[in-house]
């Protein structure tokens, strides 16, 4: 018998439905625990209704935009009810998830100042039950950011541990993992190194760089080739692995 692996993503996404129904169903008798900006049960009921039916269709088919709808459509609800440090979290949980979908290599500022303009103004909105609980929204905040950039830190240096061997056993890069790594203390060429930071940033195939930069897969082909032999690796992935360690950069 096969062995069946488990989608995190789906498991996330199951359970984060279950959320939302339990949700729906709490509002349905259970009362407003504090009075904010939101004054009505209905409203609350509606929202939690519309995400968690927006929330089915993830569970389906995952797309990004709902998922990232859904759970800023709560942290601001939940913040704005009285639970603020929830609602702080569901923000922050929101950001990763954008993240690490890479829904930030275009036009961050354009996207994350939106964002957080909405977060503040939902902690703001607390100010109707005393500036404790925006201080508290504002703390907790600060918190989760603060934590979370120093996971990622930490993340950024010390997930070699996830890597090939090769990746990690190279005697060719005198930097240390994290630090930043100049192309052109390597003598690459002009093409090897626009190459190497399409690969790395932007996931680019052979076929993709050929297209790009109008020469034949062959070519480019040849040049990862004097690359791999450059930095002590056989394969592509191999490369990108390696780099991914480092501030790579011209």
């Amino acid at each position: 018998m096969k062995n069946i692996r488990t989608n995190p993503e789906r498991v996330f996404l199951f359970f984060s439905t279950v959320f939302l129904l339990v949700a729906f169903l709490a509002s349905l008798v259970l009362p407003l625990r504090y009075q904010t900006l939101i004054t009505s049960q209905k409203v609350v009921t509606v929202t939690h209704a519309v995400a968690f039916s927006l929330s089915i269709i993830t569970l389906i088919e995952p797309i990004i935009l709902l998922e990232v709808i859904i759970i800023l459509t709560e942290s601001v609800l939940t913040v704005m009810t009285g639970y603020t440090q929830l609602g702080v979290f569901l923000f922050y949980a929101m950001l990763i998830l954008m993240f690490v979908k890479e829904q930030f290599t275009s036009r961050p500022a354009a996207k994350i100042i939106p964002l957080v303009i909405i977060h503040l103004l939902s902690i703001l909105a607390c100010a109707k039950l005393g500036w404790v609980h925006v201080f508290l929204g504002l703390a907790s905040s600060f918190f989760y950011m603060a934590f979370f950039y120093w996971i990622y830190d930490i993340l950024r240096t010390k997930l070699s541990c996830f890597l090939p061997a090769e990746t990690k056993s190279n005697s060719v890069i005198k930097e240390k993992p994290g630090e930043p790594l100049h192309l052109t203390d390597y003598k690459l060429s002009e093409r090897q190194m626009d190459f190497v930071l399409d690969n790395l940033h932007e996931n680019c195939t052979y076929k993709d760089l050929s297209e790009k930069y109008f020469v034949s897969i062959s070519t480019v082909k040849k040049d990862f080739s004097e690359l791999f032999k450059i930095f002590g690796v056989k394969k592509l992935e191999e490369l990108h692995l390696l780099l991914l360690q480092y501030k790579v950069s011209k």
